[in-house]
């Protein structure tokens, strides 16, 4: 969460902010749900969604996907932000039976077949087990249908301090087994690119810092694109793995052991 005088603080020393997200869901959604999440729209100039970006691919490679998805997403998916997914991507069909669909799409771990009247709760995000998955991901598998991702995550923090599985972590397990996953969003350089778009659309300059608390998904990502990147270690998925003030070797031997590039900066929490 970005604090709202953080946010005062950025507008009034004329810095442009774009919100860069792995949410499944469409950006004008993410947009309207921004203060649900303490982020004062006001103060933001842009949303670039892994969601969003995923939908623009379905909506233009239609012909080399196929039509019939099925669909890996949430409970509830009103609250999520994403029943209304698929109002513009009127012929996708949604199925209930892998043996009919061209594709798999994982915008959510909690519902296979989401969408449909045979969606099945699953507990990965609570246990990380893919097991319950694997003879649909088999024979997706086997017949070479591939996985679009639209959430690349793997875990993060809910409140109370436990750890969830995400998207990112199921489709990780399906190349594993030896299936094709295109993803969208964080780490990936096609993310970043949207948002220095954005940018310079608004002529807001090339110095960028994308600020994160993923190695992984912020740093790695943000580095490669050629950003710099601000850690924010007091909280997200890495804040039990530092000690409570780290120092900088703290921070490289962390970034050692994830195989990510030393960040440009590191904060205890983004506040200004």
């Amino acid at each position: 969460m970005v604090r709202p005088p953080t946010q005062a603080q950025l507008r009034a020393a004329g810095k442009r902010v774009v919100i860069l997200s792995n949410y499944a869901g469409r950006a004008e959604v993410q947009r309207r749900r921004l203060r649900g999440i303490g982020i004062d729209p006001y103060h933001v100039d842009g949303v670039v969604t892994s969601g969003e970006i995923a939908h623009r691919y379905l909506s233009r490679y239609q012909d080399k996907l196929g039509c019939r998805v099925l669909w890996i997403a949430w409970p509830k998916l009103e609250q999520r932000g994403l029943s209304d997914y698929f109002s513009e991507l009127e012929d996708y069909k949604l199925v209930k039976d892998v043996a009919e669909a061209d594709f798999l799409l994982v915008s959510g771990v909690g519902t296979l077949y989401a969408g449909t009247d045979a969606a099945k709760g699953m507990r990965f995000e609570k246990d990380g087990d893919p097991v319950p998955f694997e003879p649909m991901f088999r024979a997706a598998i086997h017949a070479s249908k591939p996985m679009v991702c639209a959430n690349p995550d793997h875990k993060v923090v809910r409140p109370g301090g436990w750890r969830a599985h995400l998207p990112g972590a199921l489709a990780e397990h399906f190349e594993r087994l030896g299936g094709r996953v295109i993803y969208f969003g964080k780490p990936y350089t096609s993310a970043f690119e949207e948002v220095r778009r954005i940018f310079d659309d608004l002529s807001a300059g090339g110095r960028i810092c994308h600020i994160g608390d993923s190695l992984h998904h912020d740093v790695g990502g943000a580095t490669t694109a050629g950003f710099d990147a601000a850690f924010v270690v007091r909280t997200g998925i890495h804040a039990k793995d530092l000690p409570k003030e780290p120092n900088f070797e703290d921070i490289f031997q962390l970034c050692r052991k994830q195989k990510t590039p030393v960040p440009a900066a590191v904060v205890p929490r983004f506040t200004w």
